[in-house]
């Protein structure tokens, strides 16, 4: 699978889970600054770290969030 579609996959569950629509209040949900996120989202990095801590603190399940398959 292409890094740049995981990474666009991710967003959309991210966006699910954090119930926002834009990259700006995403990044604020995970509480990373949206340039940050912005410069990750360019270098294909997944805030996992931030993410992690997002769904520990609101017990969502990882798993879910990180299960990135090929369609």
């Amino acid at each position: 699978m292409n890094v740049l579609r995981e990474f666009d996959d991710y967003f959309h569950k991210l966006k699910f889970i954090t119930r926002t629509s834009s990259e700006t209040a995403t990044a604020k949900e995970l509480g990373i600054k949206p340039r940050t996120f912005n410069q990750m989202r360019h270098d294909n990095k997944i805030p996992f770290e931030e993410t992690l801590q997002y769904c520990q603190d609101r017990q969502i399940d990882i798993l879910w969030l990180t299960n990135l398959q090929s369609k």
